[in-house]
């Protein structure tokens, strides 16, 4: 039997895509999901019907915070490799549900290490955030920065993941490495991010809550990119010495505003979003601007899609009757 690797978070937004590009390349995937209730389990079913299912893909139900469930799951499965991208995303939880950060940024995090350590899996590749900069006063953002300070706690929990990384697999056969996604949007994503509510507000005629005046800039970065980019870092971390551990940024170093994305969806649309217009959250940071500098000398340059490219192929994919119905019901469902 091929070796298969294994997809944390797969009926995730970027899992899902993930599994389903490496599927396609030919590769054996073990697919596995909480299918927590952050936002619509409805949309994580039907993600993994689209993307997944008529591949083949079955993606197993397992929190794996639960190192119990994580074992009896994974038991019997011929593992090579992991590419863990479940977590609990987004900022915006208040304090007295952080302890979900802490379940499954913290705890799932420890327990699919210390699997991998337990049956000899020499590789993992994990997801970690753009948040970890925090407010950093000089852009763009180098992974060689030392005195960054995330502004939100799931920020940090991510920062934590890049500091415990190297400590847990010291002294092991194991090398890994952290990704430092910038605002990944596109089809099938997810419904608590600024993209998908343009999209959905604009189709419904809802109004978009924005919070701030619309110049906050992102380093928007089309799911396609950050796929290709996933799976080319998780293979060249392959050619690397046991104990080895670094941080790339994913980003394109192309950032826009807000205000920008909106223009560009009013435009393709041919509709005028309406706002209600609040401060800006405590925990949205002022910018993000990826460093590319580090990634390209890994796996080469890479020409990001368009803003313009990527919201039409968010626009067409929302606009989908299967799809278009369901988004005011999914923008309902996350804080």
């Amino acid at each position: 039997m091929k070796p298969s690797i294994l997809i944390t978070g797969a009926a995730g937004f970027i899992g899902a895509h993930t599994a389903r590009a490496l599927k396609l390349a030919g590769e054996e995937i073990v697919a596995i999901d909480s299918f927590s209730n952050y936002y619509s389990t409805e949309l994580k079913d039907l993600r993994v019907a689209d993307l997944l299912a008529p591949l083949g893909v079955k993606v197993e139900k397992c929190d794996i915070s639960d190192s119990v469930a994580l074992e009896k799951t994974l038991s019997g499965k011929n593992i090579s490799s992991i590419i863990h991208l479940a977590a609990q995303p987004g900022i915006r939880l208040p304090v007295e549900r952080y302890g979900q950060y802490v379940s499954a940024n913290i705890d799932a995090y420890l327990n699919i290490f210390t699997w991998g350590l337990k049956n000899g899996i020499d590789r993992i590749t994990y997801a970690s955030s753009s948040s970890v900069y925090g407010n950093y006063p000089k852009a763009p953002f180098s992974e060689s920065f030392a005195d960054i300070k995330p502004i939100s706690f799931y920020g940090a929990t991510k920062l934590a993941n890049e500091i415990m990384a190297p400590t847990i697999i010291r002294k092991s056969n194991m090398k890994a490495r952290g990704l430092r996604f910038f605002t990944v949007y596109g089809p099938w994503g997810r419904p608590d991010m600024a993209y998908f509510r343009i999209a959905a507000n604009l189709i419904s005629g809802k109004p978009f809550n924005l919070f701030g005046d619309g110049d906050a800039l992102r380093d928007f970065s089309y799911v396609d990119d950050t796929v290709k980019i996933i799976i080319a870092l998780h293979e060249e971390l392959a050619s690397r010495p046991a104990e080895y551990h670094d941080i790339v940024n994913t980003g394109g170093g192309i950032p826009r505003t807000l205000a920008e994305m909106i223009n560009v969806a009013e435009t393709q649309l041919g509709n005028e979003l309406q706002s209600n217009k609040s401060a800006k959250h405590p925990s949205d940071v002022e910018r993000t601007f990826a460093d590319a500098t580090y990634l390209h000398s890994l796996i080469g340059k890479n020409v990001p899609t368009s803003l313009e490219v990527g919201m039409s192929e968010v626009i067409r994919w929302a606009q989908d009757p299967k799809v278009s119905s369901l988004l005011p019901s999914w923008t309902e469902t996350t804080v």
